[in-house]
């Protein structure tokens, strides 16, 4: 699976490369371009941050345990 998403990525990016040397609507690619990559990293810290809650929790727990001793 990661080398799937790894191969599109890079296969995406080189498009917007080569529009963009192109200069093929050159501001819509580059616009577009910052908003996918803009919504999937929120998308990746949405999912982490609700994903790891519990990790998180049980960590700081576990280091004021810690702490305390």
């Amino acid at each position: 699976m990661i080398e799937k998403i790894a191969y599109y990525s890079i296969v995406v990016f080189t498009i917007f490369l080569v529009l963009g040397q192109l200069k093929v609507a050159q501001e819509i690619i580059t616009n577009a371009f910052i908003l996918v990559s803009g919504a999937l990293c929120l998308a990746f810290g949405i999912a982490f941050g609700l994903g790891g809650k519990d990790f998180a929790a049980d960590l700081l727990k576990n280091i004021n345990l810690k702490k305390e001793k």
